[in-house]
């Protein structure tokens, strides 16, 4: 129990002095070569710090009128902490809201285990996917729910109801789209489908990425784009890491390197969350639980991450 809350203490005390140095050292432009970085440090003062952690926040919250509304679209990532209200999305509301002083609005319609792309009819072993499991991936895979949010397709009931709530909300309160967050990658590294590859049928993790980036900038226009890389896979204890294992379409930091390679060429906001969230072999144990899914700590640094993206831009 001590040695519980002690971790609680320790991670309290990381996030407040992350977000100090991430709100005037960071700054998240358009295009690959910006993305977020936590590894410099700003040397200046304490009291310089507070001064221009107070100009951030209230620069930033001259911009909008009314709540900041950020539509998360992803994998288990951004669902996981759902029931418990500490989802990754939820997590930035809370940070937006208590620390920034910038009122947001989130609605997370990701889905667990969903892909970017419409899987292909077979996987690396080039066995056949079960029909049934095949329609109801591909129904709620993102290339999908673009097609849905945008009015191409019609609403999956698979899909509306796990992403219950939120989606019924989104929907009923039909709001102007400030931010749509989008995270995927794992799910598509994990099938073996192509990282690369300019598919017309949107069967690859690239083409998957580029169309719903480009169709979501046409029916929102007024909306920003944060592409966020699929985060590390890296389990110590079994001697496994994605970056180190082609599974049929590439190594994981290679669907990383696509993500932030799309976001550059059409012209969105990206986040490197596969090399920036500080997640390694030494520190994986302490922000995954289980080697792919973010426990507590990895969802809040990543929250934080995210909500310097969004302040600053």
């Amino acid at each position: 129990m001590k040695r519980e809350i002690k971790k609680i203490i320790s991670l309290c005390l990381f996030a407040a002095l992350f977000t100090l140095t991430m709100c005037f050292s960071a700054s998240v432009l358009p295009a690959k070569a910006a993305t977020v970085s936590g590894s410099s440090r700003s040397s200046v003062s304490s009291s310089a710090q507070k001064k221009n952690l107070k100009k951030t926040v209230q620069d930033t919250a001259e911009v909008p009128e009314g709540p900041v509304n950020i539509v998360f679209l992803g994998d288990s990532n951004y669902s996981f902490g759902r029931e418990s209200k500490n989802s990754v999305p939820e997590q930035t509301q809370i940070i937006m809201n208590g620390f920034f002083g910038r009122s947001a609005r989130v609605y997370n319609l990701s889905i667990g285990g969903t892909t970017a792309c419409m899987l292909p009819g077979a996987n690396k072993l080039n066995e056949t996917y079960d029909p049934a499991y095949l329609a109801k991936m591909n129904g709620i895979c993102l290339v999908n729910l673009v097609n849905i949010l945008t009015g191409k397709a019609a609403a999956d009931p698979l899909y509306t109801e796990a992403a219950g709530v939120d989606y019924t909300q989104f929907t009923q309160e039909n709001p102007s789209v400030d931010w749509f967050v989008l995270g995927y990658g794992t799910n598509d590294y994990n099938g073996g489908v192509l990282a690369t590859g300019r598919s017309a049928s949107k069967n690859t993790y690239e083409s998957a990425l580029r169309y719903s980036v480009m169709r979501l900038k046409k029916y929102y226009p007024k909306a920003k784009i944060l592409l966020c890389a699929p985060i590390p896979n890296i389990n110590a204890a079994a001697g496994w890491n994605g970056d180190l294992v082609d599974k049929g379409g590439g190594t994981l930091d290679r669907y990383a390197d696509v993500c932030l390679d799309v976001a550059e060429e059409t012209g969105v906001y990206s986040l490197d969350s596969h090399r920036n969230l500080g997640i390694n072999t030494a520190t994986a144990v302490d922000y995954l639980a289980d080697g792919c899914h973010l426990n507590c700590a990895g969802r809040w640094i990543y929250a934080l991450y995210i909500s310097n993206s969004i302040v600053n831009n």
